[in-house]
């Protein structure tokens, strides 16, 4: 919860925090699972408990995009690990 404090009272937080679990997805997937959950843990968290500049930019297309496609690598990696 302090992390959304600290997003919320600055006013590049939304932006920064963005970009810093943009960084942190695009990094790890594929190969750490555990932090990409934590990630998305986080951004869940800011969603639920920031406010409309933070949803304004977790909204954007180009986000949601980059969302869709690294759960879609997800999907297939699991797959592969699954089936062997």
């Amino acid at each position: 919860m302090e992390i959304c404090d600290i997003i919320n009272d600055t006013e590049d937080g939304p932006k920064d925090a963005i970009k810093a679990i943009r960084k942190r997805l695009t990094q790890n997937a594929g190969k750490n699972y555990t932090v990409v959950m934590y990630t998305l843990t986080v951004l869940e968290t800011c969603v639920k408990n920031c406010g409309k500049r933070f949803h304004s930019l977790a909204c954007n297309k180009e986000f949601v995009q980059e969302l869709v496609k690294l759960i879609g690598m997800l999907q297939v990696t699991y797959f592969c690990f699954s089936v062997k």
